[in-house]
């Protein structure tokens, strides 16, 4: 019953002529015309675009972002790593017989490249034959101290040592052990020219009453009298380098790679001399500078220091020394400086590409000179105009086309650190 009303109702739509019956036959099309799929492809592309775009952008940032953590991560890993060395420089060199001298060693026992380092808790861009140079601009860092767990002032040396001899007669045998590295110094210690050669612990006899001897791979430099003092570097002395380098994890120096803070340590048995033997401690680090806090070197020594600069006095008459007492002004020069300013310049990984001011002209991201306490004028700190002329902070360019140095950011670290095992000496009485 009820399909034979829907077949009427049909009927009485489409009337039952030729025409009603190709009515009735015609297939009813469903679909978007070319007009309706040509828009939706614009919308398409339209919103493509805009996304493309805000990604290019979130990305943009989070470069930015993440390039801006990473050079405040490798400032912050470089200053702690000199800081923590400078912390420790000095100790067992730090008395006023042992300060200032050089230590040679011709027979490479201890130094690889060369044969020589002085005995200075830190020397700022000490000669390049020692230390290559670093980046311009930038300098460079020699730091000493040894790693003897005996006395610091130096044991005395009870008997005469022929020149050339091994054994060291010395009051007490027991603050040296086998493969710690000793040198002999003078009690009238020649001035200016205080030069002492590194040995290497063979043996230790101990005798009755605790006197004994001391026996060394190598001779004495020279005769050693009683009186003379051997001192203990421990068996593991520091002696490090710290310098800005371009350098790359394949080919060492490279003039195209990334500036990075370098290290070498002369104790490891590696040729310092050769800049490609640094090894790299943070990316991105474009500039080490460095200033003494000393005393003024022409009156009697007080401790308290009052002038920055990067130089010190080792030789000549222009250290004040106590008359009479025999000292030396290298060795006093030395203990004056009671602490090192270090300012260190990280620059972001990733560059900025400048953006359009009014004028439709190029601004680059970073437009303010670098500057830091050292490279500031402060004449009631001791700061001259000379003094932080010398450690102002140039960025080198990486490119002399996009990027310039100044389509990076940059984040300047700089501390003080005391020379503690200096400081703690008090004013020696020679000075």
């Amino acid at each position: 019953m009820l399909i034979d009303m829907r077949r009427d109702r049909i009927n009485a739509h489409f009337p039952s002529t030729a025409d009603g019956v190709r009515l009735r036959n015609r297939t009813v099309s469903v679909g978007f015309s070319l007009v309706e799929v040509l828009i939706a492809l614009v919308i398409g592309m339209i919103g493509m675009v805009v996304m493309l775009q805000v990604f290019a952008n979130f990305e943009g940032q989070k470069r930015t972002s993440t390039s801006g953590g990473d050079s405040i991560s490798s400032g912050s890993i470089s200053l702690y790593s000199i800081q923590r060395d400078i912390q420790q420089s000095g100790w067992g060199i730090n008395a006023i017989q042992m300060i200032g001298c050089t230590l040679t060693d011709a027979g490479n026992i201890l130094l690889q490249g060369i044969n020589s380092v002085p005995l200075v808790p830190v020397t700022i861009n000490p000669p390049t034959a020692t230390l290559p140079a670093g980046e311009t601009g930038t300098d460079t860092l020699l730091i000493v101290s040894g790693s003897s767990n005996s006395t610091i002032e130096g044991d005395l040396i009870n008997g005469s040592v022929a020149i050339g001899g091994t054994v060291y007669p010395v009051h007490t045998p027991s603050a040296f052990a086998a493969g710690d590295y000793v040198a002999a110094v003078k009690a009238d210690r020649a001035v200016g020219a205080c030069s002492v050669q590194v040995n290497k612990v063979v043996s230790t006899v101990t005798n009755a009453g605790g006197l004994g001897t001391v026996t060394v791979s190598t001779g004495a430099l020279a005769a050693s009298n009683v009186n003379d003092r051997l001192f203990n570097l421990g068996p593991a002395p520091l002696i490090r380098g710290y310098a800005i380098r371009k350098m790359t994890a394949a080919t060492g120096v490279d003039p195209n790679g990334v500036d990075k803070l370098t290290v070498c340590d002369y104790t490891a048995g590696t040729d310092c001399t050769d800049a490609d033997s640094w090894t790299p401690v943070a990316n991105s680090v474009v500039s080490l500078r460095a200033q003494y806090r000393r005393e003024n070197q022409n009156n009697a020594m007080t401790g308290v220091p009052d002038t920055w600069d990067q130089s010190f006095t080792t030789t000549g008459v222009t250290t004040f020394v106590q008359p009479g007492l025999g000292g030396d002004p290298a060795a006093c020069a030395q203990m004056r400086i009671r602490a090192v300013r270090l300012a260190m310049v990280a620059r972001s990984s990733q560059p900025e590409r400048p953006v359009k001011d009014a004028g439709n002209n190029d601004v680059p991201v970073w437009q303010s000179a670098l500057t830091w306490s050292g490279s500031v004028t402060n004449v009631a700190d001791g700061n001259s105009a000379a003094a932080a002329a010398a450690v102002g902070i140039s960025p080198t360019s990486p490119s002399a086309t996009w990027p310039t140095w100044n389509d990076f950011r940059y984040k300047v670290f700089e501390t003080v650190v005391p020379l503690r095992n200096v400081t703690m000496r008090g004013v020696p009485e020679e000075c």
